[in-house]
């Protein structure tokens, strides 16, 4: 908090037009949900309202991707990110999920998104998961360490993860020599995005 009357002033007025900012945006997605027929525990809409920004600058694909393409969500969560990315125009995933409280929101939410197919898994995230699929968006706070026993010539296009440990990245990093990375600074977790070249 900074010192002085007009700072202090001035930091409150920052500060509440950033809330503001945050409950348009909640407005506006939960609008968005709500028409969908999807529904959250009120502490995923908090991290949904505060990381769609980074969601949008993290997870949007830069590789070409149509509806037909599978999208494998891993750490899907309540179906957050899957909304994230049916809002994208995909309509293909495969979520996996090992919270079971979590997952049984998923299913629900999962199933009630018009014209898209689900695969649900309520387990770890595993190295098989990540073959056969066109993008990956990976979350699964050190789960990650799996995609070292996937050879990279069967690894999606394109993978966005986050990393929770530099050996982690660094190990990954070593494993996908062939692929371009580059690291995002948010909230002191790494994100990456691995694009396959091969």
């Amino acid at each position: 908090m900074p010192g002085g009357k007009n700072e202090y002033y001035l930091w409150q007025m920052g500060k509440y037009l950033h809330e503001l900012r945050l409950l348009q945006r909640r407005s506006d997605i939960m609008a968005y949900a709500s028409d969908l027929g999807l529904h959250f525990t009120a502490n995923i809409w908090h991290w949904i309202s505060v990381e769609w920004p980074i969601w949008i600058k993290c997870y949007t694909p830069s590789v070409h991707l149509t509806k037909d393409s599978l999208v494998l969500d891993a750490g899907a969560g309540e179906g957050e990110t899957l909304l994230f990315f049916y809002k994208l125009g995909l309509r293909r995933f495969r979520c996996i999920e090992l919270d079971p409280a979590k997952f049984r929101v998923l299913e629900n939410n999962a199933h009630s998104l018009p014209e898209a197919t689900c695969e649900l898994e309520n387990r770890a995230f595993a190295a098989h998961d990540a073959i056969g699929v066109d993008f990956a968006k990976v979350d699964v706070e050190g789960g990650e360490m799996e995609l070292l026993k996937v050879r990279p010539s069967e690894l999606p296009n394109e993978i966005v993860l986050e990393t929770h440990s530099p050996e982690i990245a660094e190990a990954l990093k070593r494993h996908l020599g062939g692929m371009t990375y580059s690291m995002n600074w948010e909230r002191g977790v790494d994100m990456w995005r691995f694009l396959n070249h091969g």
